[in-house]
């Protein structure tokens, strides 16, 4: 007889089925379940937990590889050069069984996969032969990272975790001693880490889905100096101010979301925040620091405990992961002074953008770090609102509001999509999934109020439905083909119709309203990998550097072209339907 917790479960999983992304197996979706539990703490969204997904065929028995950066997913482009010194490296290692027991063959699979993965003297092009290509390219990001930092002294974190439907309880003592022994092979591989072993079983997995990320918070303070329309000016002890932005210990990132930039590292303002940390017995902290601006949509007072909703620190990051860092080497019992925070509590989400401006104008912000404030990002998350899709400038904002997964677009993805299909980069899309629209060159040609919001609408819709095609079991081409050329084939969507390359997101307005029907796709496709096998480098290069290159783009134009301009103009089946009326 199922156990009560075993039942629970099952009835969470149908819930969370219904807001996931649509089309996809039952393996998978509990597979992607269960890298949202244990990587909870990471705080990731959909499209970032999906991007770890590295199961199928030659996965080495390893379903899920994370590499985590300070607490940022990491990409082919992300950006390891400007990363400060001891910075936090964490892999996650999963995998994800539905069988209701943990079996200790999954741990001698993977040992010997691992071995062979982390081993920075094995040869990449040799792990392709053995490996899936969606594998080797996560292992070599953590590779490439890991000796990218080398310099700079990482803390490296690895973490194995085995899920299941089981009784955590009841590990047999095979199991838990295979466990054991997987940690010493990552002691062996990766020497200055710390390695640990998660079980996660149905209780495991109930609790931590049912654990959701706070708003509402609690900052104890020491004095109030002005409470004007619950709004607030207090000093906040510096061990209050650490709990108030940890959570057992770990900082909670989602209350820095809408800061317009990350932390700096050692920078001089940084460091002078450091040294006057560190000053034991001088001047008040808050008197050689700014402080920090903490914006609630509600508040109440009790005593000398201000209860916070919605909370969000614009203003004073730099302070905040210096303290943090300050106080995590053990001296916060010891510290007792002090911090001035300015709440200011506003549920008008047009006066938010606005403190949130303000309050980083008094550093050099490059227009572009603002992008989630400006106005055209605003006016496409109430466009998309009216029509009940969810855009994500605020990262995880719909995530967190139980909003399914298929309606959520997040701020990347569509400028991936509008610059495959309204720009005809797909290579660009592909090759810089994090930095894409980071140049404010980029960013304009991208978001501009020339495009009409419904342009933006249907190219999040066709990139979805072209996502959707691709993890179907009728879309042509290999797992690795129709991962790595996604883009391509939206754009090839695009061109076929306009009869030539795209390049400006306005052309885009004749299409919208259609929908391209999975016939068209596939032939698309069929058409698309016509050309890419036909390209000189396939089976030389690996399909992802070919991806990202503006050569095969330039190729399969020009051979396209030229196809047109032997063959006279025709219907051939393309066929298209009306998109689902928007409202």
């Amino acid at each position: 007889m199922p156990s009560n917790e075993l039942v629970l479960l099952n009835n969470l999983l149908s819930d969370w089925n219904k807001k996931a992304p649509e089309g996809l197996t039952q393996d998978k979706l509990f597979e992607l379940f269960c890298f949202e539990q244990m990587l909870k703490e990471q705080d990731l969204s959909t499209e970032e937990i999906q991007s770890g997904h590295v199961g199928g065929a030659d996965d080495g028995g390893i379903d899920g590889w994370f590499s985590i950066l300070n607490g940022e997913v990491l990409d082919d482009d992300s950006d390891l050069e400007s990363v400060r010194r001891n910075p936090n490296l964490d892999l996650y290692i999963i995998q994800a069984k539905r069988t209701e027991s943990f079996q200790e063959v999954v741990f001698d699979r993977v040992m010997s996969s691992i071995r062979e993965l982390l081993d920075l003297g094995e040869d990449e092009n040799r792990l392709r032969e053995l490996y899936s290509a969606v594998l080797v390219d996560r292992v070599m990001i953590f590779r490439d990272a890991l000796i990218g930092l080398t310099a700079r002294h990482p803390r490296i974190r690895v973490i194995f975790g085995f899920t299941t439907k089981g009784d955590t309880t009841s590990i047999h003592p095979k199991v838990a001693r295979k466990g054991n022994n997987l940690s010493d092979v990552f002691r062996e591989l990766l020497p200055d880490s710390s390695p640990e072993i998660r079980y996660l079983g149905a209780r495991e997995l109930l609790e931590t889905a049912r654990r959701e990320p706070s708003y509402t918070l609690n900052l104890r303070f020491v004095e109030s100096a002005i409470s004007v329309e619950d709004s607030y000016i207090v000093l906040v002890n510096l061990k209050d101010f650490f709990e108030f932005i940890t959570d057992e210990g770990v900082l909670r990132k989602y209350v820095f979301e809408s800061n317009v930039r990350d932390f700096q590292g050692n920078v001089e303002v940084n460091n002078d925040i450091k040294r006057t940390l560190e000053e034991k017995g001088g001047i008040e902290f808050w008197w050689l620091n700014n402080g920090v601006t903490v914006i609630a949509s509600q508040a109440s007072i009790t005593g000398k405990v201000l209860a916070l909703d919605d909370v969000q620190i614009v203003n004073g990051l730099q302070t905040s992961v210096r303290l943090f860092e300050h106080l995590s080497g053990g001296t916060i019992d010891s510290e007792d002074r002090s911090l001035l925070c300015r709440v200011i509590v506003t549920e008008d989400a047009t006066t938010r953008d606005k403190i949130i401006k303000a309050t980083n104008f008094q550093t050099a912000v490059s227009a572009a770090s603002l992008r989630a404030t400006d106005p055209v990002q605003r006016n496409i998350e109430e466009f998309f609102l009216t029509n009940r899709w969810y855009y994500d400038r605020r990262k995880n904002y719909y995530k967190n509001q139980g909003r399914p997964a298929s309606r959520i677009i997040r701020v990347p993805y569509l400028a991936q999509a509008v610059m495959a299909m309204g720009l005809g980069e797909p290579d660009n899309s592909r090759a810089r999934p994090t930095t894409l629209i980071k140049r404010n060159e980029d960013y304009v040609r991208v978001f501009n109020e020339d495009v009409p919001l419904d342009v933006y609408l249907w190219s999040a819709m066709t990139m979805r439905a072209v996502d959707e095609f691709l993890e179907s079991g009728g879309a042509p081409g290999s797992d690795s083909e129709k991962r790595e050329f996604r883009f391509h084939l939206a754009m090839w969507l695009v061109m076929n119709e306009l009869g030539r390359r795209p390049h400006d997101p306005t052309e885009l307005t004749r299409f919208v309203g259609k929908a391209f029907t999975p016939r068209v796709m596939a032939a698309r496709m069929r058409n698309l990998l016509a050309l890419l096998r036909s390209y000189d480098d396939y089976g030389v290069r690996p399909l992802d550097r070919i991806a990202k290159s503006r050569d095969f783009v330039e190729y399969a134009l020009a051979k396209a072209a030229a196809r047109r301009r032997r063959t006279p103009s025709r219907e051939d089946g393309r066929r298209t339907k009306k998109a689902p009326r928007t409202r």
